[in-house]
């Protein structure tokens, strides 16, 4: 998917693709619902720190739950925002829709979700 060429509308707390699948869903508690892993667990956004850091690149820190596992993340905003940094697992590219969509939203989301 061509992230370029999306056009997103807001609706009742979801971002759609112009194919019409969800980005991201917002919860009752706020957190963000982003997709279905690969292992078809869902992928949520929990938390995002509203403060960037680093001297070229651009890092933003998350925290995300895969099925019913807490991850701490940081993802790489910059050189296109498909990069993250999972606490303990080590770098990871986006190679799934749900993880592009999670690191996507964490780069593009303006403010605190907390």
């Amino acid at each position: 998917m061509n992230f370029n060429q999306i056009a997103a509308i807001t609706l009742t707390g979801a971002i759609f693709t112009s194919t019409g699948g969800a980005i991201a869903i917002t919860y009752e508690n706020g957190d963000e619902f982003v997709g279905y892993a690969s292992t078809g667990e869902e992928v949520v956004v929990r938390s995002i720190s509203g403060s960037f850091y680093g001297d070229y690149s651009e890092y933003r820190d998350f925290t995300y739950t895969i099925g019913e596992d807490s991850v701490e993340g940081t993802a790489v905003c910059a050189g296109g925002g498909n990069k993250w940094i999972a606490k303990g697992y080590g770098e990871y590219e986006a190679e799934s829709e749900a993880t592009l969509n999670m690191v996507r939203f964490v780069c593009g989301y303006e403010g605190t979700l907390d």
